[in-house]
């Protein structure tokens, strides 16, 4: 029997969060890690760039994106499925999925690499480059660390912000904590994609951070069920508490007003930039930035077509075809925070294909153009305030 081939990076989250999807889903693999022989003989030739994982199938055929790995799979390999099919799971899911991709592997990102004992650098650049030397580890490591810092600063996080999205890891895992102690998994009592997502960015800040270390001592429901997903479902999870009220609804709305605002914007930005360059469909990496006078730290952030990607994916859910959407289904979005995405829809599709971000050439004609600044503003007020706040907490306390 042929197995698939998963090239990945211990420093890659998204290569944790494929490992521990394969792991649930039992998935015979066999892990290589990218070394600067494999990157030059195996992924550039693939993907024409160094990117990282990459997932290889039996029949030789190369897929890049983690989503797109996780959407393969569960076409072709038989077994318990971790997307859920219903459309308000499925939504849930993927706004989840955007949230973690996109907030959460970034901001856990920084706290690893950017700690006092971190060692990070030096771990990565000895991956690559197993043969060299200790000074020449260190000249590597160095030039490493900045490559890293440059792209996290381009993602909107450097010190000064650090504090206030601190502040937000933490309530973020408390949120997560009284939610895990009513529920076994994030989508009550099955287990999904969403549950690799997020424990993907939680087991690297616990175990390579110590600010990670000192926070999960906080959360025990959070530290059982990250052991419980890393464990591939062996682990003892705490005694589920009863609960009046759903736990869900307020989770979600925390992650909305994380990644929401950002990625309607780069869902608008997409757009424009397919409006500026007619004819051409391939995105480049980056495709605008945001204002930093709308945003609540007041930084400016760099727009990806990976964003606006991962927010359509999460409107598509909301598309039930042959039918309404459920009375449940709407009570979701209303508590989350998330009905104002039934009234807008992207002026451009995205593809994600031959391991690039394309473009539709069509404009979708809209009646009514929704102005997403608005759409976006009670999110950002929420957000803003809860950043006042803190900020005059941090100021009384000290």
């Amino acid at each position: 029997m042929r197995h698939y081939r998963l090239i990945s990076s211990p420093e890659s989250i998204a290569s944790a969060k494929m490992r521990l999807y394969l792991r649930w889903r039992n998935i015979p693999v066999r892990e290589t890690t990218a070394n600067r022989l494999v990157l030059k003989s195996e992924v550039v030739p693939r993907l024409k760039r160094v990117d990282i994982p990459v997932l290889i199938t039996p029949s030789n055929e190369t897929i890049q994106d983690s989503r797109e790995m996780i959407d393969f799979l569960e076409r072709r390999e038989p077994g318990d499925r971790l997307v859920p099919e219903a459309p308000k799971e499925k939504f849930a899911s993927r706004l989840i999925e955007l949230f973690a991709d996109d907030w959460l592997a970034p901001v856990t990102s920084y706290a690893i690499w950017t700690g006092e004992d971190s060692r990070a650098a030096v771990s990565l650049a000895g991956m690559l480059y197993p043969e060299h030397g200790e000074k020449e580890l260190a000249r590597v490591a160095r030039m490493l660390d900045a490559q890293v810092r440059a792209k996290l600063g381009r993602q909107g996080l450097i010190e000064k912000t650090w504090t206030t999205q601190a502040t937000r890891l933490t309530e973020f895992v408390a949120l997560l904590d009284k939610h895990l102690s009513c529920h076994p998994y994030l989508l009550g009592a099955k287990p999904s994609v969403a549950d690799c997502a997020v424990a993907a960015g939680l087991i690297a800040l616990w175990s390579e951070s110590r600010f990670g270390a000192e926070l999960s001592a906080k959360v025990p429901a959070v530290t059982a069920w990250v052991h419980h997903i890393n464990g591939g479902g062996t682990g003892v999870l705490r005694p589920m508490a009863k609960s009046d009220t759903d736990t869900l609804p307020g989770l979600l709305r925390f992650m909305a007003e994380q990644v929401l605002p950002h990625a309607l914007g780069a869902t608008e930005a997409a757009a424009d930039w397919a409006d500026s360059h007619p004819g051409r469909i391939n995105l480049p990496r980056s495709i605008g930035s945001s204002s930093g006078k709308r945003d609540p730290m007041g930084v400016s952030r760099d727009f990806t077509p990976s964003t606006a990607w991962l927010l359509q994916r999460v409107l598509e859910t909301l598309d039930v075809e042959g039918a309404k959407r459920s009375a449940a289904f709407n009570a979701l979005l209303r508590d989350s925070g998330c009905e104002m995405l039934t009234r807008y829809s992207p002026r451009r599709e995205l593809r994600h294909e031959h391991h690039r971000f394309r473009v539709n050439i069509d404009t979708k004609s809209m009646e009514n153009p929704v102005n997403i600044h608005e759409l976006a503003e009670p999110l950002l007020r929420a957000r803003k305030a809860s950043v006042e706040t803190r900020d005059l907490e941090r100021l009384v306390l000290s």
